[in-house]
């Protein structure tokens, strides 16, 4: 879990370099991604949360 994560950012960063526009579209993603996550972990592990915040 903690690996997807870790390659979503190490992946914005490197789309980042490219333009601010998709930086901002990247950030959106990971973020809309992160919150999946938690919702996906909090139905089935009710401290989702805790372990990602």
């Amino acid at each position: 879990m903690t690996i997807v994560i870790y390659r979503l950012v190490s992946l914005c960063r490197s789309i980042k370099i490219v333009r601010n526009k998709r930086s901002v579209y990247c950030a959106s993603v990971f973020i809309g991604r992160v919150l999946w996550w938690r919702s996906l972990l909090a139905m089935w592990w009710p401290f989702g949360f805790v372990e990602l915040a």
